[in-house]
């Protein structure tokens, strides 16, 4: 049977990149794209970033509803997002959002089963 647990721990990360890296390469290239005559493909790539994410989305959502999760709901962090980069998966610490004296915050998301 198909292990399915890798993709949900990245799946809420590519949901919230999604867009953005739509954004990022519109923002690039959005003037090239204009030239070259190209300005359907701009939309078409802005929509498909949206429409993935949001279809990915629509996909978390079913899959929550097969786990069993706690009073806090269902907490993914990303270990490749660690620190220090070149160190072995196991051995990263997640990056902190906020890190002041001895107050942390790390970073990572949270999938509630609303």
């Amino acid at each position: 049977m198909l292990d399915l647990a890798p993709i949900d721990r990245t799946l809420p990360f590519a949901i919230l990149l999604l867009p953005l890296a739509g954004f990022i390469v519109l923002a690039l290239l959005g003037d090239r794209i204009k030239r070259d005559g190209e300005a359907a493909g701009a939309g078409y790539l802005a929509c498909a970033t949206v429409l993935t994410a949001f279809g990915l989305a629509a996909w978390a959502t079913v899959r929550l509803y097969g786990y069993v999760g706690g009073a806090e709901g269902l907490r993914f962090t990303q270990a490749t997002l660690g620190w220090p980069p070149l160190a072995p998966l196991e051995l990263r610490e997640p990056l902190s959002f906020i890190e002041v004296g001895g107050f942390r915050a790390p970073s990572s998301l949270l999938v509630d089963p609303l």
